[in-house]
């Protein structure tokens, strides 16, 4: 990351970010290979940016890789666009990742909670769910993150959080409704997925 952030050229930039964005997928591809082959169920989650599908020889690419992937492997991979630009409107969003659930078992949109008007929209549109960080939440209210939550879940969105640091965090998130939560304070880092699990609250460790 700190490579991609060090290009100042937008279009080198884009390049770089769709070109990660390829290798990901296809290392993804990989995954569900072996872990189909091992008879094993885990769902992995994709990320691909906002601008990758956004611009037509990007999204071409994209897309040609996503016809790769076998119909048997489709429901158990999602795709979480993520750097939705602000300005971007509802309606091009939606477009953007209506033409990726013929390759998946759900689409998810990163959107932070001061985004929260556009779930109003998002709700009713096939989407499968919305995500967010630990940046994007670290320095909002409790209040806010459940009204966050609250306006997904009644238009039936799951809710991913990603990145969570402390205990505490975890223990915010899981207070206030969150469906899904990853990070270093729930579990290390693997070279290979694992399958979700029920968090047990109790027998985490306090910061």
């Amino acid at each position: 990351m700190q490579n991609l952030q060090a290009l100042t050229d937008p279009d080198s930039l884009q390049q770089a970010i769709a070109d990660l964005d390829f290798l990901l997928l296809g290392r993804a591809i990989e995954m569900l290979h072996s872990v189909m082959q091992a008879n094993g169920k885990t769902i992995l989650l994709v990320p691909v940016h906002y601008q990758t599908l956004a611009q037509r020889a990007h999204r071409e690419e994209f897309l040609s890789l996503c016809q790769r992937v076998p119909s048997a492997y489709r429901r158990y991979l999602l795709f979480e666009i993520y750097g939705v630009p602000a300005q971007a409107p509802n309606t091009r969003l939606l477009q953007l990742a209506k033409i990726l659930q013929p390759f998946c078992h759900g689409a998810i949109v990163s959107l932070p909670p001061s985004a929260l008007h556009r779930l109003f929209e998002i709700g009713t549109s096939g989407i499968y769910g919305i995500a967010a960080t630990q940046e994007d939440i670290g320095s909002v209210t409790a209040g806010a993150m459940g009204k966050y939550v609250a306006a997904a879940k009644a238009g039936g969105l799951r809710t991913f959080l990603h990145g969570a640091r402390t205990v505490g965090m975890v223990k915010k998130a899981v207070d206030v409704g969150f469906d899904y939560v990853d990070g270093e304070a729930v579990a290390p880092k693997t070279a290979h997925p694992r399958a979700a699990y029920p968090l047990k609250l109790h027998l985490m460790q306090p910061d």
